[in-house]
């Protein structure tokens, strides 16, 4: 079987509201990339809403909050993200990048 195949195969036993938060994180991420922060925080908030969680929404929001200086709201995702029980190692890694950024930009001066 082709890649090609099993990619949809793999489509094909999504839920809807799977489909829909894939489609919603890769819309933010496209706005992301253009510079549009306001509404990729939406997508990634309207897919954070849906069931079931999922560390991936959690991340994409974490990650961008972290850009835009939202910290708190950057660490109050990563914790969501760990409690997700999804990716648990990436999640600390994330924490981890997360305090040392912080240190460099606010405490390392």
């Amino acid at each position: 079987m082709e890649t090609s195949e099993k990619y949809l195969l793999s489509l094909q036993k999504l839920s809807l509201n799977e489909i829909i938060k894939l489609f919603l994180n890769i819309e933010g991420v496209k706005k992301v990339d253009k510079g549009d922060f306001d509404n990729a925080l939406d997508c990634f908030s309207r897919a954070i809403d849906l069931p079931p969680k999922d560390s991936v929404s959690y991340f994409n929001r974490a990650s961008l909050r972290m850009y835009l200086g939202d910290l708190k709201g950057a660490s109050s995702d990563l914790k969501a993200a760990e409690r997700s029980g999804l990716a648990r190692v990436l999640s600390w890694v994330y924490h981890i990048i997360f305090y040392v950024l912080v240190f460099l930009l606010f405490y390392n001066k």
